[in-house]
């Protein structure tokens, strides 16, 4: 029986088709599997302090207002996220609000953000694949990249319902940048510079993949590639202008002169407009020359971006956290799960480790076998989907939050060398295709290598040794029969601490301000008219110095430092009693008394039986 090859799915509509069929999938499986849970819990903290921002802009405070003041009272926050995504959402939860009412639009625009985001994503993906699949089989490659991810849901762990944080948005554009570059064309040179330039702008976690992304660009000028002039020309003029307008858009004129690590600040805009405008010159220059002209305006060009960017503000060679608190880091900043490394990660969990870099091992495999053939080492964009999986992995092995651009990366890999043995093995045919697409989904794989591991585990732990005592005693009588519990809802499968619920009591109580531990920060902002001394943010030096000091004091002593900082209720999670920011707290401090259910004489229990328990600080007696 001769099986039908697989149609090729190369050009533009049946491409945009593939990976919109895909995403649909995707978006019915996450809106099914997850957006239940919008009803009892508002995400993780950075949804929720996402929220905050979008409720303060859509309720009047100014676009260029990012002083967040009900955070750290009297000094607030400056925060250094982007103006770009809480406008986002305030247009589509105003478009929601035409035939809402309020609370339905909200959950609404927290639902539907994070989906929109995944068929720009999908296409990126699809696109790559297509040119890692070249003539021979991009069509087949296409068509096992849609299949790939509309099986593997871990993929969209950012894009799920209420993910309303910019962790999705820039895996997007780092996914259209790489695009971009795989269209070869001059659009995709726009494309590349355009995401590249937004993507920066809303954050900076994406910059080495972007860097390596403008690196091809430039190379491929540099070994003179027909249409590479071209190419570059259209991406450094468009990072230029993206770069330089998204800044103008989101940052007020008053800090256009502030140079800074952790965000698109002046020296970052400086360097890329810079550099933008070098390698334009360098084309307009050095396009009639060979190699040996072209190299040197490069390097110049790399030499004065990077001397801007550094020379503005030296302290940035220390990284995105340069200018934090060094007392940050000794009880909080490295314990911050997303920002946690494998090796960190891996001793409380294999299966989470293991998940998460199965998509690179596969896709560096992939890689290996499509290097294998002389004709595809000859395309320089095959090194840099190698290249930026490498770094993906390097990031992902760092960061674990980075671990999701590593699997995006891989993807396209995955799909191409499926493609290539299907065509090489069983000449293209559509079903093998399909089935051998589903087979390396990289969420098997993940899951495969989770289950060994706990074979292994389970082998090499010592076994109890039974003593001839222990062995004599009769059988314990079976344990009497449990009424099972109902099966909790999905939103309160969760941590207990961030559900809404946890927060209903705080909100019936006068506005005043909270202090607690810093995770339930931007909760309480969320939930109720308080304020908060905490909250997960770096940027937050004085306040989260201040509570730590407070809740460190021996519970009868803190009085004085509560009442210093003007607190108003003291919170406190028994679930989070272990958490890392208890490091180094002693027995009798405020904080481990309250864990311990032991509150001080100077606080008065207002709400004890929830989550989070609730105290008030009783009035001074000279009131």
């Amino acid at each position: 029986m001769k099986l039908s090859p697989t149609p090729d799915f190369s050009p533009w509509r049946r491409m945009l088709l593939a990976a919109a069929a895909a995403s649909l999938i995707a978006a019915v499986v996450l809106a099914f599997r997850d957006g239940g849970n919008l009803r009892y819990a508002l995400g993780d903290t950075d949804d929720a302090m996402r929220l905050v921002m979008m409720r303060a802009l859509a309720a009047g405070q100014g676009w260029w207002d990012q002083n967040m003041t009900r955070l750290q009272p009297p000094h607030g926050v400056y925060m250094h996220w982007s103006r770009l995504i809480d406008g986002g959402l305030v247009a589509l939860n105003t478009l929601f609000r035409i035939g809402l009412p309020p609370q339905a639009a909200e959950v609404a625009t927290r639902f539907t953000w994070p989906l929109l985001w995944i068929l720009p994503t999908a296409w990126a993906a699809t696109a790559t694949a297509r040119r890692l699949g070249g003539d021979a089989f991009g069509g087949a490659a296409v068509f096992a990249c849609a299949i790939i991810m509309a099986i593997d849901m871990p993929l969209f762990l950012q894009f799920r319902p209420g993910r309303i944080d910019h962790h999705n948005l820039q895996i997007c554009m780092a996914m259209l940048s790489l695009a971009g570059a795989a269209l070869g064309t001059v659009r995709g040179g726009v494309l590349a510079g355009f995401a590249t330039g937004l993507g920066l702008c809303i954050g900076l976690e994406a910059l080495a993949f972007e860097v390596l992304v403008g690196a091809y660009f430039a190379i491929c000028f540099l070994i003179e590639e027909d249409d590479a002039p071209r190419r570059l020309r259209a991406y450094a003029a468009t990072l230029a202008l993206a770069v330089v307008g998204f800044f103008m858009i989101q940052t007020p004129p008053w800090r256009w002169s502030v140079a800074a690590c952790d965000a698109i600040a002046l020296n970052l805009v400086i360097a890329l407009a810079a550099m933008g405008v070098g390698l334009f010159a360098a084309v307009q220059l050095t396009s009639r020359r060979d190699w040996r002209a072209r190299l040197p305006a490069l390097v110049l060009v790399g030499i004065v971006t990077a001397g801007l960017y550094v020379g503005l503000d030296p302290n940035c060679l220390h990284g995105p956290f340069a200018d934090v608190d060094p007392r940050l880091k000794t009880f909080w900043l490295p314990n911050v799960q997303e920002i946690r490394s494998i090796p960190r990660v891996w001793p409380r969990g294999h299966e989470t480790a293991i998940v998460l870099m199965a998509p690179v091992v596969m896709g560096a495999l992939a890689w290996a076998w499509l290097a294998s053939s002389e004709k595809r080492r000859a395309d320089p964009f095959l090194f840099l989907a190698g290249a930026i999986l490498l770094a993906g992995f390097a990031c992902g092995w760092s960061a674990i939050r980075m671990a999701g651009y590593a699997n995006w990366f891989a993807v396209p890999l995955i799909a191409a060398a499926v493609a290539g043995l299907v065509a090489r093995w069983f000449g293209g045919a559509m079903l093998i295709t399909a089935l051998a697409a589903c087979v390396v989904a990289p969420v098997w794989a993940g899951q495969a290598a989770a289950q060994v591991d706990k074979q292994i585990v389970a082998w090499t732990k010592p076994k109890p040794k039974t003593t001839a005592k222990a062995a004599a005693k009769p059988p314990a009588k079976p344990a009497p029969k449990v009424a099972r519990r109902k099966t909790p809802p999905p939103g309160a499968r969760g941590d207990r601490c961030f559900r809404n619920a946890a927060f209903v009591d705080l909100a019936k109580l006068p506005a005043g301000l909270a202090l607690s531990e810093i995770d339930l920060g931007p909760f309480v902002l969320a939930h109720t008219p308080s304020s908060s001394m905490t909250a997960p943010y770096h940027r937050m030096n004085w306040g989260l110095v201040e509570a730590r000091n407070v809740l460190s004091m021996p519970a009868e002593e803190a009085l004085a430092g509560a009442r210093r900082l003007g607190a108003t209720y003291v919170l406190e999670c028994p679930t989070h009693g272990r958490n890392a920011d208890r490091t180094g707290m002693k027995p009798g401090s405020l904080q481990k008394q309250l864990d311990a259910g032991k509150p001080p004489s100077w606080l008065e229990p207002v709400s004890v039986k929830g989550p989070v328990r609730i105290y008030r600080v009783r009035p001074s007696a000279n009131k």
